[in-house]
């Protein structure tokens, strides 16, 4: 008994050494697959800010600024893979059985792995998410900047045009050949709630300006005395000039708003509790009352996302430490489809919580329903495992 002990004593922490140095190993590397695959996924981002006259440095560091956004998600899943891998691998060459011959538990096994992934989850949602807040909101002010410097490219690009109400139809392109023909520009500004309608034959660039001829301009404003009705104004020019800065500030769409995934932890607190004092001095019947109470459930939505993503990383490190581990001699490739139903599960119930952040109850039940899901499936399996039974 006293020799089993000793020898479980200088063995456990060589076997530690060994997990860990296989698990980080895959984890490094499937962290870099996935972030190459997510990056890919975002070329049509990238084209629409080139489009926008970006130089390469600029073009790289908003590539830069992404990766730290895409990293959140991809870590949980390197996780999964890893601990997947990992165990898969023990179970093949029969290194499972034989530690569990020696007397070492299922627990002690997977103890380092969930301890590497506890220390991968606090360094997640103390560094790595509050980076990713930095890196968003830094692509973010490069793209508005880029717009208010080029009205022009920013004339040719109708996703961006259409996210301020506002739709361009020309014939030719006034970045790349400096003029059009039969330019059409609506605009529907809902703040304002007027619309316009601008209407030339030919527009072409001359130095710092933009030219047009045969313009005709329809728009509508309210009447301040009476709200009967609105009036049209209608004007015609046989030329006109508009200074380029005049037209990069016209075709502002918005203005830059930080929005929660863009805030650091403690901003997003400070941001919570600023909203709860000024929610307990409102009167629940009052009309900025629903308002304030929908940002602030906003808030802790947030939080909980947060929490929600870092949690991922154990308990996908336990999925998959559950589910790559067998005792049967023969694999069954069949085992793998819980896996990928639990991973579904969650990312589903994930981008759900998304769509429901305002109600709060909900989108907390969403954030955290799947971890205990996650967690009792994994259990189940090794107790399963624990008692000898094959799969």
């Amino acid at each position: 008994m006293i020799l089993t002990k000793t020898a479980q004593f200088f063995t456990i922490p060589t076997l530690w050494r060994y997990f860990l140095s296989q698990y980080s190993r895959v984890f490094f590397l499937s962290l870099f697959a996935f972030l190459t695959i997510m990056l890919s996924t975002r070329l049509e981002d990238f084209a629409r800010f080139v489009s926008l006259g970006a130089s390469l440095p600029t073009v790289l560091l908003y590539v830069i600024y992404q990766i730290p956004y895409v990293l959140q998600i991809a870590l949980p899943i390197s996780s999964l893979i890893s601990s997947l891998y990992l165990f898969q691998k023990l179970s093949q060459n029969n290194a499972l059985t034989a530690m569990r011959a020696a007397g070492i538990s299922l627990f002690e096994i997977v103890a380092p792995l969930l301890l590497s992934s506890t220390v991968i989850a606090l360094i997640t949602f103390q560094l790595v998410l509050d980076l990713s807040a930095d890196a968003h909101l830094k692509a973010k002010e490069l793209e508005f900047h880029l717009r208010s410097m080029n009205p022009l490219a920013l004339m040719h690009n109708s996703k961006m045009l259409e996210q301020g109400g506002i739709s361009v139809e020309m014939n030719g392109s006034l970045q790349r050949d400096g003029k059009t023909k039969d330019f059409i520009m609506a605009i529907h500004r809902q703040e304002k709630d007027r619309m316009a309608l601008f209407i030339a034959k030919e527009m072409y660039i001359k130095g710092n300006e933009l030219k047009g001829k045969n313009l005709s301009l329809i728009s509508t404003f309210t009447n301040p005395v009476e709200n009967r009705y609105d009036h049209l104004v209608i004007e015609n020019a046989k030329e006109n000039v508009i200074p380029l800065e005049d037209l990069a500030s016209a075709m502002t769409i918005k203005r830059l708003r930080t929005g929660n995934d863009e805030l650091r932890l403690p901003l997003l607190i400070a941001k919570k509790n600023d909203l709860l004092a000024q929610l307990n001095k409102e009167k629940p019947s009052q009309s900025g009352a629903k308002r304030t109470r929908n940002l602030l459930n906003r808030c802790y939505t947030e939080i909980a996302r947060r929490l929600s993503l870092s949690l991922a990383i154990i308990t996908f490190a336990l999925l998959g430490a559950a589910f790559g581990s067998t005792i049967s001699r023969t694999t069954s490739r069949w085992r793998f489809i819980p896996v990928i139903a639990l991973t579904c599960f969650f990312l589903i119930c994930f981008l759900g919580a998304k769509a429901v952040e305002v109600r709060l109850l909900p989108s907390l039940i969403l954030y955290f329903l799947p971890h205990i899901v996650l967690i009792i499936a994994s259990v189940i399996r090794f107790m399963r495992i624990e008692r000898g039974v094959e799969e």
